[in-house]
């Protein structure tokens, strides 16, 4: 129930359940369960990228996620630089020219590359 519930506080689950809402005695079990419930559900932490490899790694999610994707509006994405968690990108095509691209940038692109690469990324669109 925790976990379906996305249950994260004594309060939570009291308001959910309406255990604990009485004398309080249970408290410390239900902060017990709820601590290793949420142990179970982290997700496993990723391994530390070094440079290289985060860059390879967009450079993959761009070719193989993104680019086919853009490529089929007639559109395409060329990456410049990355400067730690920053990837900078310049729009091709009709990309260039859409007053939607950064939406496209912020809500397709940088959430990909955050899923497949690091959830720490930010993209940028910088000029060609």
């Amino acid at each position: 129930m925790v976990r379906e519930n996305n249950l994260t506080t004594v309060e939570d689950v009291t308001n959910y359940t309406k255990a604990g809402g009485g004398c309080g005695n249970c408290h410390d079990a239900i902060a017990q369960i709820i601590a290793r419930v949420r142990s179970e559900t982290q997700p496993p932490a990723r391994p530390k990228l070094s440079n290289i490899q985060k860059m390879r790694m967009i450079e993959e999610t761009i070719e193989r996620e993104i680019r086919p994707s853009l490529k089929h509006d007639g559109g395409d994405i060329e990456l410049i630089d990355v400067i730690g968690n920053r990837v900078l990108v310049a729009t091709r095509g009709a990309c260039a020219a859409c007053k939607a691209s950064d939406i496209t940038l912020k809500h397709f692109v940088e959430l990909k590359l955050r899923d497949l690469v690091s959830p720490d990324l930010v993209i940028e669109e910088v000029a060609p």
